[in-house]
């Protein structure tokens, strides 16, 4: 009787199983079905940087690449990516120092840039000096799997050639940051929530508004409160001049690992 009983547990502990691992397929198949064509139409990507929220909803099923490609693709009050980037435009991924150190998530985002149709040679990831002396190298390796037509910048702040100006802050001093950041069609830039940190400024400005922000992180608080404040206004300011219409934040979200959501504004 015991034996016969157990194999009856045993029997369904198989069926529960089978059960289980069908619908889980299912769910996968169901999310790998979902696809983003291209629209053609009157909406222009210049001077509209992208930057993205996204959630990881199922994080035993969902790849990166999918659950990237969701926030992409449906960013709040935005047009999807796929939607507002033609061949021809340039695209740069700039990262803060929260996304640098996560190589993977730079590739998966650079790699979802070439399904909206992107050339291979117009998708560039900004790093700073310290980002390509940590993480340089597996980004390089990850990207060169994804295409090796990406390619990444490390930006140089002491070189005047490495920047453009904005144009001027409140003080009457100039806002430069780099380049390629100014001379893209779309910025998609990648940066952790909650920081109250712009990852284009003043990561990837010149070298004395650089210093001028450390130092400003340095002082004790009550003494950096209202400079700091100063400063954030600038970031955002930077943000308005580069046209910057949307904004990717990272939030951490227990072991569950990381959410992100696609939101109109800088």
């Amino acid at each position: 009787m015991d034996l016969l009983h157990n194999r009856k547990n045993a029997t369904i502990v198989r069926v529960v199983a089978i059960l289980a691992a069908a619908i889980l397929a299912a769910l996968r198949d169901k999310i790998k079905q979902i696809s983003y064509p291209r629209r053609d139409g009157p909406f222009s990507s210049n001077g509209f940087p992208l930057v993205f929220r996204w959630f990881s909803v199922f994080p035993s099923l969902r790849t990166m690449f999918e659950t990237v490609s969701d926030a992409l693709a449906f960013p709040k009050d935005y047009p999807s990516l796929f939607d507002s980037v033609f061949p021809g435009d340039r695209i740069v991924i700039v990262p803060d120092i929260f996304a640098a150190s996560r190589p993977e998530l730079l590739a998966e985002t650079a790699s979802l840039v070439l399904k909206a149709g992107i050339e291979p040679d117009h998708v560039l990831v900004l790093l700073t000096e310290a980002d390509e002396r940590d993480h340089g190298p597996t980004l390089r390796s990850l990207l060169e799997q994804a295409d090796p037509g990406l390619r990444i910048h490390v930006h140089k702040p002491g070189l005047r050639q490495e920047l453009a100006m904005l144009g001027t802050n409140a003080r009457n001093e100039p806002i430069a940051v780099n380049r390629e950041i100014v001379d893209a069609d779309v910025v998609i830039a990648v940066q952790k929530d909650g920081t109250g940190e712009s990852a284009v400024f003043p990561r990837f400005s010149d070298s004395e508004t650089i210093q001028r922000f450390h130092e400003a992180a340095n002082r004790e608080k009550s003494a950096a409160k209202a400079l700091r404040k100063t400063l954030r206004l600038e970031a955002t300011e930077v943000s308005g001049l580069l046209g910057i219409a949307v904004t990717l934040k990272c939030v951490t979200k227990g072991r569950k690992g990381l959410a992100f959501e696609a939101s109109h504004g800088g």
